[in-house]
């Protein structure tokens, strides 16, 4: 049935920047300015802290509970520059920030506007760059790249200053919050979009070369100008194959001082990690996500040689141990993946992997699971996001409930992959009978775990694009507000941090109340408030996770149910008793005897949060069970 446009979708179409007649005058002068030398010799690239100041908690930090991914995409873009004989250095304030947390340092003495503003006044000193770049990658980490670029701007008012990444693609492309973009960076002489590496390398040759516009793409100069050249330089071939800049992301470090990956907890203490990159875009057209938006439209990869001659460097040159695959459709092709994987095995190169960022459920066949776990495959997720068939066609989602429970079938086959499930709730119009048939899908399914989410709608995609005026105009207040991403999980402000074991609950985890017939009680046609979508999500989570975790009986699933049970109560959820309980009893199965650990944490709990015993009783679950 084809889709009928809405009015609101009409009136958030994408608006380019305004283009000024006289491009190359215009362009001139702005070069000029930037540069009166017109000479760049030296680039500085900047990783911004993942939060602002006001939502980093520095217990998160010191406990190593915070993501720390190297900067791939920057060690791409550095690449490209050193071919072009541009020195290049790379300043991960996100990485030293966490380090610094985790230097002994009391939190009473850690300041981190000091501790961000010194390591770029350090490197900015030291390296002397010519051009600075700061990249955003993701909408989180908004208010915290403007406050680099501000702090560069303070301590160098005429150095040239450039910003880039996904985020700021997104709201630069959208009506909605175009304006809003170039306000909050002001302080940057200009704006690039999409995937870079080939742009930013044009615009250094145009300065050197003193060229005129023809070379350059996706970037925006935000002077009085709003001069803009919209031509896309996608790479393609051998600019796919490009390896990044290793010795720049600091890779041995990373996970010292934080995580890579949702499978981290599954991988032997001490490992070493890293990113890669196989496959740019998805074939997929799911409305509520950027991909297609940011990368294009259809999936381009790289040459398997070159993919294995990376993984190669970073096992030999820094002691890589284990990897997360960055594809957002990692098992595009068939043919190609299995040639991947036979290669990882020929080159005998004793990686473990996992796909983070989930992969597309029709592409788990046979053979390709197969090679994938010979080859080291430990985890993956399924992007389902909804078991509703409306929803699926809805979002555009490429599967039907059918090709879910195939795939997981098949996955079950294979006992060493963790196989887990993306699920979201909270889509336009989604009724409390759609959710539930979420979760009987997923339960059936009967994977190793079930990362539920709510809907985040974010700028640039055909769903928000679908959003009312006003839900579009409160999206971009709370995208662009300081205090947004203060609100959950890994994103709780310190405030609410140190107030988490006063208060007893945070915004997600509300277990002072009942969960139990969260979908009897409701009207199956009522559309769940947030509130109530909260309530959703703790009955799932314990169901479809904790619960579904106390039947299993397998040996292998069981031990990798204890070290991420395991990672909850040390690391994650301290204050989860029914985490507690589900480790006592995966160690019972596993050893055939108690966790002596687990069981005093759990008789702890029981005492300081009353609330546990109403809620392990509603699961006919008994503490006193687990006694020797």
């Amino acid at each position: 049935m084809a889709e009928q446009r809405s009015s609101s979708e009409t009136r958030a179409e994408i608006v380019p920047l305004p283009i000024v007649s006289d491009v190359s005058e215009t362009l001139q002068a702005e070069l000029d300015r930037l540069f009166p030398a017109r000479e760049i010799e030296r680039v500085l690239l900047i990783v911004p802290p993942n939060l602002a100041a006001d939502a980093f908690s520095f217990r998160f930090a010191q406990k190593g509970r915070y993501e720390n991914f190297p900067p791939y995409g920057l060690g791409v873009l550095a690449s490209h520059l050193r071919a072009g004989g541009i020195e290049v250095s790379i300043l991960n304030l996100h990485h030293h920030l966490l380090k610094t947390t985790r230097s002994g340092i009391d939190e009473d003495v850690f300041d981190y506007d000091e501790v961000v503003g010194d390591a770029i006044a350090k490197e900015l000193r030291a390296f002397r760059p010519d051009l600075v770049g700061v990249t955003c990658m993701f909408s989180a980490t908004h208010a915290s790249a403007v406050n680099v670029c501000s702090e560069v701007r303070r301590i160098h008012p005429h150095l040239p200053l450039v910003a880039g990444g996904v985020h700021i693609t997104n709201a630069l492309q959208d009506a909605t919050t175009r304006d809003r973009i170039v306000t909050e960076f002001s302080a940057v002489d200009a704006l690039f979009s999409f995937e870079s590496e080939l742009a930013l390398a044009a615009f250094v040759r145009a300065v050197n070369d003193r060229n005129d516009e023809a070379g350059l793409a996706q970037m925006t100069f935000l002077a009085d100008s709003d001069l803009t050249f919209a031509k896309r330089m996608v790479p393609e071939g051998a600019d796919l194959d490009v390896m990044p800049a290793l010795d720049l992301l600091q890779l041995p470090e990373l996970t010292e001082h934080g995580t890579i990956g949702t499978f981290h907890p599954l991988v032997e203490h001490g490992t070493r990690f890293a990113t890669a990159l196989f496959n740019r875009g998805c074939r997929a057209q799911c409305t509520f996500c950027s991909v297609r938006s940011f990368n294009g439209v259809g999936v381009r990869q790289r040459s398997v040689a070159a993919m294995l001659d990376e993984l190669a460097a970073m096992r030999d040159e820094y002691g890589i141990g284990h990897l997360m695959w960055l594809d957002d459709d990692f098992l595009y092709d068939r043919r190609r993946s299995i040639e991947l994987f036979d290669g990882m095995i020929d080159r005998e190169l004793g990686l473990s992997w996992d796909c983070s960022n989930g992969v597309i459920a029709a592409a788990c066949k046979d053979e390709v699971l197969a090679a994938a776990a010979e080859a080291g495959c430990m985890g993956l997720v399924l992007g389902m996001e909804s078991g509703n068939p409306e929803i699926l066609k809805r979002i555009r989602k490429p599967g039907t409930v059918d090709v879910f429970m195939r795939a997981a079938e098949r996955l079950r086959q294979f006992e060493t992959i963790n196989a887990r499930v993306f699920l979201m709730i909270g889509f336009p119009g989604e009724t409390y009978r759609m959710i539930r048939e979420t979760f009987e899908v997923a339960r059936e399914m009967a994977l190793d775990w079930h990362v539920i989410s709510k809907l985040n709608n974010l700028p640039n995609t055909p769903l928000f694009r679908q959003a009312s005026d006003e839900e579009r105009r409160l999206k971009t207040k709370q995208i662009f507000g300081a205090k947004h991403y203060a609100t959950g999980g890994a994103y709780l402000s310190k405030s609410k941090h140190d107030k988490l074991r006063e208060t007893h609950k945070a915004s997600q985890f509300s277990l002072d109340r009942s969960i139990v017939d969260v979908f009897d009680d409701a009207d199956p046609d009522a559309i769940p408030t947030d509130a109530e979508l909260d309530r959703i999500w703790v009955y799932m989570h314990f169901h479809l996770n904790f619960m579904r975790t106390l039947r299993e009986e397998r040996p292998e699933k069981l031990k990798q149910a204890y070290r991420y049970l395991k990672h909850i109560t040390d690391v994650a959820g301290p204050d989860n008793a029914m985490a507690f309980y589900c480790r006592a009893v995966v160690h019972r199965k596993l050893y055939e005897k108690s966790d002596h650990s687990a069981v005093e944490r759990l008789g702890e709990l029981l005492i300081e949060l009353p609330f546990w015993e109403d809620r392990l009783a509603e699961f006919g679950l008994r503490p006193g069970d687990l006694d020797d």
